[in-house]
C-alpha cells in the first residue's frame, strides 16, 4: 500500500475537493466500518517522547503512545512501526521496561536518560472511499484534523493534512489519482504526524547540545575566543539547572557539571587572557560551584554502576549486595536536597549573574590580560603544545613501580589537554585535530578506568564503615563489599599493565609529528 500525504491548499474546503473527485470518480463518504483497504480509527492520540539532548531524533526515529501501545517508528515515516510494545503506563526509563525487541534497541540509544513528553496531538478523521467506474476501491483519502500541545500546554494549535492510501494492486490507477490530485492544486508533502505536530507547536527537537561545537574566526583575539567559549558553557549550566533540581535523570547533573569543569579549566589554562583580579574572582566562584554537587555526583556514579558491582560477583553473594544500593539511595535523597538548596540560594544566584555580566559586557582593553589581544590561534598552540610535552614527559616516567597518584595526575594532565583541543578546534585542520582528540581518548578511558578502580575501592571501604550492621543479611553485604573490593583490586593491575601499551600508542611518532606540525 503506498501512502502520501498532501499540504492543505489555502481556501481549502473538503466539500468541494469531494465534488471534484466524483466527477470522474466513485466516491463514498465515511466508509469505516466496510474499508477493504485498511481499518482505520476515526479519533485518536499520540504523545511523542524522546530525551532532552534528543538522542531518538538524532537517530531518525519518533517514539510514542497510542492505544496503550509504545510505538518506535522513522522519523518520517507514522505508519510503519520498527518495534511495538504493550505498555500499561508512559515510558521514563528504559530500566524500568519489561524485555523485549524494542527494548533492546532503545537501551543502546537512550541509555540512562529519562524520556520525557515533548508533544501530544490529538487527531480526528474523516475519510472517502475513492473507487473507479467499475466500483473496484482505488484508495481512501483522509482528512485528518490536528490539534497539538506543548507539554503541559492548555490551549491546542489547530491544523490539517490529507493522506491518501492506495490499495495494494492498484498502484497504476493510483498513480493516475494521485496525478489527478496534483492537477487540481494539491502538492505532496513529506512531513509525518510528528513533525506536523512539532511544526504547529513551534517546536524545533534538535536545540540542545552540551559537545562544544564552535566555529571561532581565525584572527580571534584570545580575551574574545575565551569570551565566546565561556558564554557557551554558561548556556549549558543554565539549560541543566532545572533538571538537576528537578532530579529528572543522571545526565542532567553531569552535563551540568562538565561545564563548569570546563569553564574552570579554561580560565586556568588560560589565564593569560584576563586581568589577575577578575581571574582570581571567578576561579573562586566556580571551585565552589564545582564542589557543590561533587557528593551527588559520587553517589550518581555508584547507583548507575549497579550491574558492574552485581556482575562480578559470585552467584551467592550478587542478591547480598543490594541493601548497598538502598543505604546509597536513601544517602542521596539527603545530598540531592542540600544540592537544591545550594542552587537556590543567593551566592549561586549571584556569581552566575555577574559571570554573565561580564562575559556580556563589551570589549575592553582594560581587561586584557597578558595575552588577551594576541591571536587565539597562536595563544592555543603554545599552551596546547606545552601541555601535550609534559604528558609525554610524565607517561615516560610511569613503571610497574609508580605510585598510583602519578597515573591520576596524568590523568588530569589528559583532561586538561583534551578541553583545550575541544575549544580550538575550529582554529585548526579538522581532521587532523579530530585524530589527535581520538588519540587521546584511548588514553583517556585507560586512566579513567583505573581512577574510577581506585575511587570505588576507597569509596565501598568507607561504606562498609558507614553500614549498619543489624543482622546476619548485613554482614553478608559487608561480605560482598569485600569480596567486590578483592576484584576491583585484580581489575586495577590488568588496567594498569595495559597503560604502557595505550600510552605508547598516544606517544606514537605518527602522533608527536602531528602535534608537532600542528602546534610547535
Amino acid at each position: 500500500m503506498r501512502i502520501c500525504f498532501f499540504e492543505i491548499p489555502k481556501n481549502f474546503d473538503w466539500k468541494a475537493l469531494i465534488e471534484t473527485l466524483s466527477e470522474s470518480y466513485s466516491v463514498r463518504c465515511d466508509p469505516i466500518e466496510s474499508d477493504p483497504i485498511q481499518k482505520k480509527e476515526t479519533e485518536y492520540q499520540r504523545t511523542f517522547y524522546d530525551t532532552f539532548d534528543q538522542r531518538l531524533f538524532d537517530k531518525s526515529l519518533q517514539l510514542f503512545t497510542q492505544e496503550k501501545h509504545l510505538i518506535l517508528a522513522s522519523l518520517h515515516n507514522d505508519d510503519e512501526a520498527i518495534n511495538r510494545l504493550k505498555m500499561g503506563s508512559s515510558p521514563r526509563f528504559i530500566a524500568d521496561f519489561p524485555k523485549s525487541s524494542l527494548t533492546a534497541r532503545l537501551s543502546p540509544i537512550v541509555e540512562m536518560r529519562a524520556l520525557l513528553p515533548i508533544a501530544t496531538v490529538h487527531l480526528q478523521t474523516h475519510s472517502i472511499l475513492i473507487s473507479d467506474e467499475t466500483d473496484r476501491p482505488i484508495a481512501r483519502l483522509d482528512l485528518e484534523g490536528l490539534t497539538a500541545y506543548a507539554p503541559g500546554g492548555k490551549e491546542g494549535k489547530q491544523g490539517e493534512r490529507l493522506k491518501l492510501c492506495v490499495q495494494k494492486n492498484r498502484t497504476k490507477s493510483g498513480k493516475k489519482l494521485l496525478k489527478f490530485l496534483k492537477k487540481n492544486g494539491y502538492r505532496v508533502s513529506s512531513e509525518s504526524l510528528f513533525e506536523s505536530t512539532m511544526g504547529l507547536i513551534g517546536s524545533q527537537p534538535a536545540n540542545y547540545s552540551a559537545k562544544l561545537q564552535l566555529t571561532l574566526h581565525p584572527e580571534i583575539v584570545t580575551y574574545s575566543a575565551m569570551k565566546v567559549i565561556f558564554r557557551f558553557l554558561l548556556k549549558v549550566i543554565r539549560e541543566n539547572e532545572e533538571g538537576v533540581k528537578q532530579d529528572i535523570d543522571t545526565e542532567f547533573l553531569h552535563d551540568f557539571r562538565v561545564a563548569i569543569r570546563r569553564t574552570r579549566a579554561g580560565l586556568n589554562q588560560i589565564a593569560s587572557a584576563f586581568p589577575d583580579e577578575i581571574l582570581d574572582k571567578f576561579k573562586k566562584d566556580f571551585s565552589f560551584l564545582g564542589k557543590m554537587t561533587n557528593e551527588l555526583r559520587d553517589l550518581d556514579v555508584y547507583l548507575l554502576n549497579r550491574d558492574a558491582y552485581r556482575s562480578p560477583l559470585p552467584d551467592f553473594f550478587k542478591k547480598s549486595i543490594d541493601p548497598l544500593f538502598d543505604f546509597l539511595r536513601r544517602e542521596r535523597e539527603e545530598v540531592l536536597q542540600k544540592v537544591r538548596v545550594g542552587l537556590g540560594s543567593e551566592r549561586y544566584a549571584q556569581i552566575l549573574s555577574e559571570w554573565e555580566e561580564f562575559l556580556n559586557r563589551p570589549l575592553s582593553d582594560a581587561e586584557f590580560g597578558v595575552d588577551g589581544g594576541e591571536p587565539a590561534q597562536e595563544i592555543a598552540k603554545k599552551i596546547i603544545y606545552n601541555r601535550y610535552k609534559v604528558i609525554i614527559k610524565r607517561g615516560k616516567r610511569i613503571n610497574r613501580q609508580t605510585e598510583d597518584n602519578a597515573l591520576h595526575q596524568l590523568r588530569i594532565d589528559c583532561k586538561k589537554l583534551r578541553y583545550l583541543l575541544e575549544f580550538f578546534v575550529s582554529l585548526f585542520p579538522k581532521q587532523k585535530t579530530k585524530a589527535l582528540i581520538k588519540q587521546l581518548k584511548k588514553l583517556q578511558d585507560n586512566l579513567g578506568e583505573f581512577q574510577d578502580l581506585c575511587v570505588h575501592q576507597d569509596a565501598l571501604q568507607s561504606f562498609v564503615e558507614k553500614f549498619p550492621l543489624q543482622d546476619h543479611k548485613s554482614k553478608r553485604t559487608i561480605m560482598a563489599i569485600g569480596c567486590l573490593i578483592g576484584i576491583f583490586d585484580r581489575r586495577k593491575g590488568e588496567v594498569r599493565r595495559a597503560f604502557s601499551e595505550t600510552f605508547s600508542g598516544f606517544a606514537s611518532k605518527k602522533n608527536r609529528a602531528l602535534f608537532r606540525e600542528l602546534f610547535a
